[in-house]
């Protein structure tokens, strides 16, 4: 799985420059999954809020797969969690826990 990390100054492809928000210095820690959930988390790190995807390891977010993809990734769920940084945690081992 892989994991992002968007800089200050662009995103973690090198895009636009982040301007900060109204969020900035506020970190959100996201365990949702498929698509409400991660929606909410986008718009508040669109707002400049550091959010921090959690996700089980070693599969991911199921949502990783529906819908059309390029990569691998499909597109819905590229799009839903923009702006993030992501960790996969495996909650059944000793170092996930």
């Amino acid at each position: 799985m892989a994991t992002t990390a968007p800089s200050p100054d662009g995103g973690a492809d090198g895009g636009t420059p982040r301007r900060p928000g109204p969020f900035a210095g506020v970190r959100v820690v996201d365990f949702s999954s498929f698509y409400t959930g991660p929606l909410a988390t986008t718009i508040l790190a669109d707002q400049g809020a550091d959010v921090i995807k959690v996700e089980a390891a070693p599969a991911g977010d199921l949502m990783r797969l529906f819908g059309h993809s390029r990569g691998g990734q499909a597109a819905t769920f590229e799009g839903v969690n923009r702006s993030k940084r992501s960790i996969g945690l495996d909650l059944k081992t000793d170092d996930g826990r």
